[in-house]
């Protein structure tokens, strides 16, 4: 067997190898966990793979230090869950959540077909609304196509005595970008006093919406190219936006430069109007000096000529 022998061979290995990858990740659903601290995602991760596998805790602070992901099944759908702290949290750095996102992507391999956007029901926030901002900045306007929210602890609509629907119109006025999501809206109730059989209706209703946003991108997902051109043009902006800092900064001197000049000639202006105004002084006094010689001479000579 010649070499173009062993090579053929190899690639046809090599493609069948890499077919059954993408077979086997084709029959799993994957999944991400988006959201503030608190919000509920590590709970909404054990809700979708039935058991308790993410550490979930009532609390405001992250208990979800990095992103972790889990496989299990949903009414017989394999689905591969993917839980991350709270890297849109204010306080968060942007250096650490492109760290986690670049994580969360490389774990699902070749990409996330959904993004699960979790989000406490409750009163809407300016930082709510900010946190979304800061979520389209970082993934680009290509991530609406695989993002759906979960609204948790939805038993809170039922104090309010507030509808679903009611509460998705509210959420679509306070935060402008649900209004591009049309009917990618869930609802989730952690409460382990909450009716069983309701939560898998919940997370029926999830699931459905989850399929049908992936039929819609074709089974395509939010991959790895999508999201290093999007870090590629942060870091464009963020060129532009240190170029157009140097020229502002270059401009204000220059015309900071520009007033001193100004202020300069003008001063000079001054000394010499001031010089002038001097000399002019100085010329006249000396011919009144000079004419009162001439009139005391002239007094003297007519004096003298008298007598």
């Amino acid at each position: 067997m010649n070499d173009s022998d062993y090579i053929s061979e190899y690639q046809t290995e090599n493609d069948a190898l890499y077919k059954r990858i993408e077979r086997a990740t084709s029959e799993i659903l994957r999944m991400v966990l988006i959201g503030k601290s608190g919000s509920g995602k590590s709970e909404t991760g054990n809700a979708l793979l039935g058991q308790k596998k993410f550490k979930a805790d009532i609390s405001a602070s992250s208990v979800t230090q990095s992103c972790e992901c889990k496989a299990g099944s949903l009414f017989g759908q394999k689905v591969l869950i993917t839980d991350t702290p709270g890297i849109f949290d204010p306080t968060a750095r942007i250096d650490d959540t492109q760290i986690e996102i670049a994580k969360f992507i490389d774990l699902t391999l070749p990409g996330p077909h959904v993004l699960l956007f979790v989000l406490r029901v409750g009163r809407l926030t300016q930082e709510d609304a900010d946190t979304l901002v800061k979520f389209k900045e970082q993934f680009g306007g290509a991530v609406e196509d695989y993002l759906v929210v979960v609204f948790t602890h939805c038993s809170e609509l039922r104090k309010r005595q507030t509808s679903e629907e009611e509460f998705i119109q509210t959420a679509k006025t306070a935060i402008p970008m649900f209004q591009k999501l049309k009917n990618r809206f869930v609802f989730l109730e952690h409460d382990p006093d909450y009716p069983p059989i309701e939560q898998d209706n919940q997370l029926k209703k999830l699931l459905d919406v989850v399929q049908r946003v992936q039929r819609e991108n074709g089974d395509t997902c939010y991959s790895n190219d999508m999201y290093e051109t999007r870090l590629a043009e942060i870091q464009e902006q963020k060129l532009r936006e240190e170029e157009e800092r140097r020229e502002k900064k270059r401009k204000k001197e220059e015309d900071r430069n520009r007033e001193l000049e100004k202020a300069r000639q003008e001063g000079q202006k001054e000394m010499r109007e001031m010089l002038e105004q001097n000399t002019k002084i100085l010329s006249n006094v000396s011919l009144s000096k000079n004419q009162l010689l001439k009139r005391k001479k002239l007094f003297w000579r007519n004096r003298d000529s008298k007598y």
